[in-house]
């Protein structure tokens, strides 16, 4: 039986959703959904997601930690997305102009040029 994740996130207009994702899903698609707020941290439990498409958000800042587990992510894409000052990864900010993410397989990861959080 294959589990299912479930994402929850507030619009820019104020509406709670919830969508349910497979837990081996290897993309998911969240562009132009008006997101304001979203919890990532059941993304942990897709151990296969490669690609996470956010871009076309209204997201004032973003926690990308929760997607340290994430081993085999290699594209996170937030053009157009994340409208305020920073990006927090792992406990370092990371700098807004930076529309898009192409990470590396974990074993080939080398960490990200970052400011530390003030």
């Amino acid at each position: 039986m294959m589990i299912q994740i479930v994402i929850s996130y507030l619009t820019a207009s104020g509406s709670q959703v919830e969508e349910e994702v497979r837990g081996d899903c290897t993309a998911l698609d969240l562009r132009a959904r008006d997101i304001a707020s979203i919890d990532l941290s059941p993304l942990r439990h897709c151990v296969n997601l490669r690609e996470l498409y956010l871009q076309k958000n209204k997201l004032p800042d973003l926690d990308l930690s929760v997607l340290s587990g994430c081993d085999h992510l290699v594209y996170l894409g937030l053009s157009q997305s994340v409208t305020a000052s920073r990006l927090v990864a792992t406990g370092a900010v990371l700098q807004p102009a930076i529309p898009w993410a192409i990470l590396q397989p974990a074993a080939e990861r080398r960490p990200v040029t970052a400011r530390p959080e003030r």
